[in-house]
């Protein structure tokens, strides 16, 4: 009886895992207190950090997680603001994608309720207790 030796191999492709791309912002939405950003999932993005600042102001986070769009609100009106996002992954981060965004002016109702906010928190409260004799 002869016998024969079999070998089997396998190939197996291993593809290195790298950084994701730079995410690229779609055109933001803005309110006089709010920002909603939205971005493209570039290929081998597991996540996304976002961070905000006011023109030449301190970095702040926004965001980070797995979605492609977040919101932002109690934002000042009329007010510029540079937000960053970067996409990563276990191998990485990409570059930081930048887009400047400016909160709207506050309409007239709002402006308004909030002028009348301010002159009732500034009136003097009136004793109300009625003293008995």
């Amino acid at each position: 009886m002869a016998f024969s030796n079999f070998v089997t191999t396998t190939a197996t492709t291993i593809s290195a895992l790298t950084p994701p791309e730079m995410p690229v912002f779609q055109t933001p939405a803005a309110g006089a207190d709010w920002v909603t950003l939205r971005w493209n999932a570039p290929a081998g993005a597991a996540g996304y950090v976002v961070e905000f600042r006011t023109e030449n102001g301190e970095w702040g986070d926004a965001y980070a997680g797995g979605a492609t769009q977040m919101t932002l609100g109690g934002l000042m009106p009329e007010t510029v603001y540079e937000f960053r996002a970067k996409a990563t992954n276990a191998a990485g981060e990409s570059g930081w994608a930048t887009v400047m965004v400016t909160t709207k002016s506050i309409s007239m109702g709002s402006a308004r309720i909030l002028r009348f906010a301010k002159l009732v928190a500034a009136t003097p409260k009136l004793n109300s207790t009625i003293k008995g004799g």
